[in-house]
């Protein structure tokens, strides 16, 4: 039981490192005069998010208002969830406060973001959807470092049994 424990640990402990390694989306402006590659989206991480000026989010709000799209290699998907400020949060860039106005989700490398009708005065960012690091690859490794400590307390030879010869 305790090699199971182990080995379980290990992987946790393996998985949640590489996770939490990897590089998360750079921040960057959107314009609605061109597409925008996004970049890979790391492993657990909820995606990107489209924030803008909070005065440049009106009340009525309506997401296919800049007819923003997520060009993939599957095809084109088009950006209808608004963003939620209770969920997401704001974010601060270049001395702006920024609130959630599209849920772009997670990417790959080859992603490109276009809003053809976003206006120009329009200062509008993508930015990770979480502003920390995602919390599930440090369970990961917090969780298998107390696996392997379980692991070690049941082994038999941790509780002072020995094997007869």
């Amino acid at each position: 039981m305790s090699s199971a424990l182990l080995l379980t640990a290990l992987v946790a402990i393996g998985v949640g490192s590489y996770a939490w390694q990897l590089d998360r989306n750079p921040p960057t402006r959107v314009s609605g005069s061109s597409a925008i590659g996004l970049g890979q989206t790391p492993l657990f991480d909820p995606g990107v998010t489209l924030f803008v000026h909070e005065g440049d989010l009106e009340d009525d709000f309506r997401a296919s208002r800049w007819s923003c799209a997520l060009s993939t290699a599957d095809g084109r998907r088009d950006l209808r969830t608004p963003g939620d400020v209770e969920r997401t949060g704001t974010r601060v860039q270049d001395g702006q406060a920024l609130v959630p106005a599209l849920v772009i989700g997670e990417t790959s490398r080859s992603d490109r973001l276009s809003c053809p009708d976003l206006p120009a005065d329009v200062v509008a960012w993508s930015l990770p959807t979480e502003a920390g690091y995602p919390r599930i690859p440090m369970a990961l490794v917090v969780g298998g470092v107390a696996l392997a400590g379980v692991s070690a307390l049941s082994h038999p030879r941790s509780r002072g049994l020995a094997r007869f010869v």
